[in-house]
């Protein structure tokens, strides 16, 4: 080809590959899909650094914000670890401290399930606007209660930790059952390994005493 009919060729080619594209979409780079909106949900909703700076009332109402995006993910065809999996990485959470938190979310969301929570959707609207579900019987119309497994009066630094809230019932919150004490022994011993705790605190964990808890 002449050297002084190449810039012509080049510049035909400039004005042609647009055309040849919009006439063939399927062969161009498709764009990126938004994330689902209950991913996005989750992320805002777990967001490690603004939990911490929020009191413990909010970060009761993120909590449930976020167990009501697990059930609109689930019926949106993703389970909730998957969901969990994508969406805590972009909230901040790494490591051991993901892993936890996945984890703990994880359990409570099937607890809720098997109780029967979601399948009243008056419970998901409630959920959703970040207010306490209805307890899942017969003719009951307690509202669940989000209880700390380490009591906020001994560690108010953990308050807002989703690692350390639970949705139980009425009676279970007021009875405060003896096995609770276990469960904060095996929270702090998940929370030290995770790095989130110091081994003081770890140690103050080991010293509470069953009355602490009621």
């Amino acid at each position: 080809m002449p050297l002084a009919v190449l810039p012509l060729v080049l510049a035909l080619l400039a004005i042609c590959a647009p055309l040849v594209a919009a006439a063939n979409p399927g062969s161009a780079a498709s764009p990126s899909p938004d994330p689902a909106p209950h991913l996005t949900e989750i992320a805002k909703r777990a967001e490690l650094v603004s939990l911490r700076k929020v009191t413990a009332e909010t970060a009761k109402k993120r909590y449930r914000q976020t167990l009501a995006a697990l059930e609109l993910g689930r019926q949106a065809g993703m389970l909730p670890g998957k969901s969990l999996d994508l969406a805590l990485p972009d909230a901040g959470y790494q490591g051991a401290h993901l892993a936890l938190t996945k984890r703990a979310l994880e359990s409570r969301f099937a607890e809720l399930d098997r109780l029967g929570v979601f399948r009243w959707k008056t419970n998901l609207a409630l959920l959703v606007r970040g207010s306490a579900p209805l307890e899942p019987h017969i003719g009951a119309e307690r509202a669940m209660h989000i209880d700390h497994i380490l009591p906020t009066a001994a560690f108010p630094e953990l308050s807002t930790e989703f690692a350390n809230l639970r949705l139980v019932s009425a009676r279970t919150n007021l009875r405060k059952t003896d096995d609770v004490r276990q469960l904060a022994l095996d929270l702090g011993r998940e929370l030290r390994e995770a790095g989130i705790i110091d081994a003081d605190t770890f140690a103050r964990i080991r010293r509470l005493r069953a009355e602490d808890f009621r």
